[in-house]
């Protein structure tokens, strides 16, 4: 009883863990920001279990405080992510104490990311080594 006990919250922790890797994907993927700010680009991604984000002028943790909103310890700021009608992540607001920059999503990036919202397909492929008779 206690070995099918404990197979069956293995895999429940797999299944939650498997899961809240796949929704902080979602948030992975490079952000423009319009000429004359002061990051052009940002880089969203995931680092073990981590949410990172990163820019010519440094690299900071994200932290997760509601739905589409992480707080930005490393300099004391907030980064929320916006979504589209089909619930994409299309835009990124960062508040830095007053400084507010807002940059979109990189198309490429996202639809490399598994922005659609698709999973990934494997495909294996069998590898047979032919001889003659």
């Amino acid at each position: 009883m206690k070995k099918l006990l404990s197979t069956i919250l293995f895999i429940a922790g797999f299944f939650v863990y498997a899961y809240s890797q796949d929704s902080m994907q979602q948030y992975a993927g490079k952000y423009n920001f319009p000429e004359g700010s002061v990051v052009r680009e940002v880089t969203v991604s995931l680092e073990g279990n981590a949410l990172m984000m990163g820019s010519l002028i440094g690299s900071a943790s994200l932290l997760k405080e509601n739905d589409d909103s992480f707080s930005l310890p490393a300099f004391n700021g907030i980064a929320t992510f916006k979504r589209d009608t089909n619930r994409r992540i299309t835009n990124l607001t960062i508040d830095l104490m007053g400084l507010k920059l807002e940059g979109t999503k990189d198309v490429e990036t996202a639809a490399s990311q598994g922005g659609s919202g698709d999973k990934p397909i494997i495909i294996i492929w069998e590898r047979k080594l032919l001889t003659s008779p």
